[in-house]
């Protein structure tokens, strides 16, 4: 396999989901068990292992908990102790959700 550096982010992504699931097999964990572990269903670790581009985030990093790697993320954060709050520039306010839009009545029924 090339370096990561001249790989296709999909074919990183190929290797990754293949490393993962090799990580599972050497635990003797069926995909069943992995899922209950990690709180995501049979289908997202199906996903991960033949398609890991189509995982969200959040549930690639349940996994890859759930499978003893977390510490391999960890250098991903390294020098990251700044709060998020700490992070924003200086003088602005925090963001804010937007309001949710009042329903209107009698949408999507028809009078007859």
């Amino acid at each position: 396999m090339p370096p990561i550096a001249t790989r296709s982010p999909r074919m990183t992504c190929q290797e990754f989901g293949i490393r993962l699931r090799a990580r599972r097999i050497a635990l003797l964990m069926p995909q069943e068990e992995l899922a209950r572990r990690a709180g995501v269903s049979v289908g997202t670790i199906k996903n991960l292992e033949s398609r890991p581009w189509s995982i969200s985030l959040e549930h690639l990093v349940c996994v890859v908990e759930s499978l003893q790697l977390g510490h391999q993320l960890a250098p991903l954060f390294k020098g990251w102790r700044a709060p998020l709050a700490d992070l924003r520039p200086p003088g602005s306010a925090p963001r804010q959700r937007a309001r949710p839009r009042p329903r209107r009545r009698g949408h999507g029924v028809r009078p007859s």
